[in-house]
């Protein structure tokens, strides 16, 4: 079974795009299932193949930690959100670029990230926060997001730049740093917040200590965003937290990547 999943929380959705995506779906499933997102989670997930969504990072990040179990399961991702940081790591333009690479259908496999907290184990695609300026992404209302799209991390990010300066404890290939940041970020993509950090691509976990006004001058003008390079990591922290912008609730975790993989279309 091929299933659609819409959601029209996204900032770049609304009744007419989800009209076009629908109508371009069908040239290629006639027989399609489309459900609300809401509705997906009734579903038997062992009686589908593909499952295709529209939406943000934060909808990608609920959707694999559903599908995570079920390999049989081929994603398709239709990016509708303010950042769309997962999508420009799959190489996806925008909505109609995706659709343009569901009705080619080349499918693609890469291993998740993992973070195992009070031996809770939950996925993430791209970003991890630790720290006060967790918020920019935490505290983001959609239908603020729906007007300024990504330029609302601007303004708020700018609120954040002198929040307090909040303790973190991180165990790196052995060594541990102790360091008082504004945020503490770990990463595997080109942007954050729909904005571009690096210019070269890794494979491994980036890390990155947010001091400062210049750090984050240094990540987001430079491109030199990393303090370290590696696959897997331990952090210890009492402050706010987010995963691939969504809120979190971290305290003493490991990070690495994962051994599970998800097929995609891309």
């Amino acid at each position: 079974m091929t299933v659609y999943v819409y959601s029209l929380k996204s900032s770049q959705t609304n009744d007419k795009i989800i009209e076009y995506i629908e109508s371009k779906l069908k040239e290629v499933y006639s027989d399609i299932r489309i459900v609300s997102y809401d509705d997906f989670f009734k579903l038997d997930f062992n009686l589908i193949t593909l499952v295709i969504f529209s939406g943000g990072d934060g909808i990608f990040n609920h959707m694999i930690n559903y599908l995570v179990d079920y390999p049989n399961i081929t994603i398709g991702y239709i990016p509708t959100g303010t950042a769309n940081d997962m999508a420009r790591v799959l190489k996806i333009k925008n909505y109609k670029d995706a659709l343009d690479k569901i009705r080619i259908g080349n499918t693609t496999e890469y291993n998740l990230l993992e973070v195992k907290d009070n031996n809770k184990i939950s996925y993430f695609n791209y970003a991890l926060c630790f720290g006060g300026m967790s918020s920019v992404s935490n505290d983001a209302k959609s239908d603020v997001k729906k007007k300024l799209h990504k330029f609302d991390y601007i303004l708020r990010g700018c609120k954040k730049l002198f929040c307090k300066r909040e303790k973190v404890i991180v165990t790196i290939n052995d060594k541990t740093y102790v360091r008082k940041v504004r945020a503490l970020i770990v990463f595997r993509s080109k942007t954050l917040g729909g904005y571009r950090v690096s210019y070269k691509k890794c494979e491994l976990l980036r890390v990155s200590f947010i001091k400062n006004i210049f750090d984050l001058g240094f990540m987001f003008i430079l491109g030199i965003p990393f303090v370290r390079k590696c696959r897997s990591l331990y952090i210890k922290s009492n402050s706010i937290s987010s995963i691939d912008g969504e809120k979190a609730n971290l305290s003493d975790c490991c990070v690495k990547i994962s051994d599970k993989k998800i097929k995609i279309i891309a």
